[in-house]
């Protein structure tokens, strides 16, 4: 079936001459045709086409903070300081705050397609081209089977796992020559850490493999176990309405909040990792101020920061079974500057 305007293709193969017709096909009562009489031969062949182009799935990218121009960054937010237009609704103006941020973020902060984003840090520019060149010949293979190409693919992986040898030693010994015990623990955890979830997760019954199936699996269990089983009965106890009344946090407090935090914190849903509040402490530190006043003015925390990600962190027994992990909430960086402040 075809709509009132939708035109189709027609190609005639004739027996000498090959004719292309267009036909109007109208859907009513009845089909009626539309034809211009451009031969008398009679077609032996009549074939419709209508092509379709899906749109080209677009890449997925992450935002590399590691790379950012930080000096760019703080001369932005020293020459553009943050305009709010709400001064009255702490919600439209945490919204303001964050288009802000993400003006800044979008100009001074590069992208990392998600083939460079899972790589460990010390694999080299040149090395991931040869991975890409290795999955690419990969591909080609698996369609059509041929010598050259699978000797291509076994040439390809010996070069990417000396490649990326040649790059981990070095970036070791780089490491080893600052002497900076941070970073080189930090490294040896990347190192020896294994991924958040096994590739199996039992629940009872349940043996999942799939990744979205798990994240099933992992909200099923944490909501039956840490959420009330029945309602909690009431007391008539008096009560004061809590106030976000008593606390005052200058710029310069802020700032020492936001150089004091764990270089461990994890970001929350909003994607913003502390580098990024360290490195622009200082300019950051009066924009958040603004925000703070207008919560402490209104006596509101915005929505978007009561909003966690929960993490599954394993704690003991098997990987497998879902009953030895336990939730974790990783709450935005600027709620934890609040709440250092209170």
């Amino acid at each position: 079936m075809f709509d009132d305007d939708s035109k189709l293709l027609v190609i005639c193969v004739m027996l000498r001459l090959p004719v292309m017709i267009m036909l109007q096909l109208s859907i009513d009562s009845a089909v009626s045709a539309r034809t211009y009489d451009c031969t008398d031969h009679d077609a032996i062949h009549l074939s419709i086409e209508c092509p379709v182009t899906e749109p080209k799935p677009v890449p997925q990218s992450f935002r590399s903070f590691g790379n950012a121009d930080y000096d760019g960054m703080n001369k932005f937010l020293e020459d553009n300081p943050f305009p709010p237009i709400c001064h009255t609704n702490v919600n439209t103006m945490c919204e303001e705050l964050y288009q802000y941020v993400d003006k800044v973020v979008e100009t001074y902060v590069p992208r990392r397609t998600r083939h460079r984003q899972g790589l460990p840090p010390w694999i080299s520019a040149f090395t991931s081209n040869l991975m890409k060149k290795l999955k690419t010949q990969k591909r080609l293979l698996e369609r059509k089977p041929t010598s050259y190409r699978k000797a291509a693919v076994m040439k390809l992986e010996n070069l990417v796992t000396e490649s990326a040898e040649a790059d981990r030693k070095d970036y070791q010994e780089y490491l080893m020559s600052t002497r900076n015990t941070d970073v080189i623990f930090k490294h040896l955890k990347s190192v020896n850490k294994s991924p958040i979830l096994p590739k199996q997760i039992v629940s009872g019954d349940k043996v999942s493999t799939l990744v979205h199936e798990q994240v099933d699996i992992m909200n099923e269990f944490f909501h039956s176990v840490f959420s009330p089983k029945q309602p909690s009965s009431t007391f008539d106890i008096e009560t004061k309405n809590p106030t976000l009344t008593n606390f005052n946090i200058s710029v310069e407090t802020m700032h020492s909040f936001v150089s004091e935090l764990d270089n461990n914190k994890s970001r929350g849903p909003n994607g913003l990792p502390l580098a990024f509040f360290k490195k622009t402490s200082r300019q950051i530190s009066v924009v958040l101020n603004k925000l703070l006043k207008v919560i402490k003015k209104q006596r509101r925390i915005p929505d978007t920061w009561k909003t966690a990600a929960v993490m599954p962190i394993h704690k003991k027994g098997g990987r497998r079974y879902v009953q030895n992990y336990r939730p974790v909430s990783l709450l935005d960086i600027e709620s934890k500057i609040l709440e250092k402040g209170i």
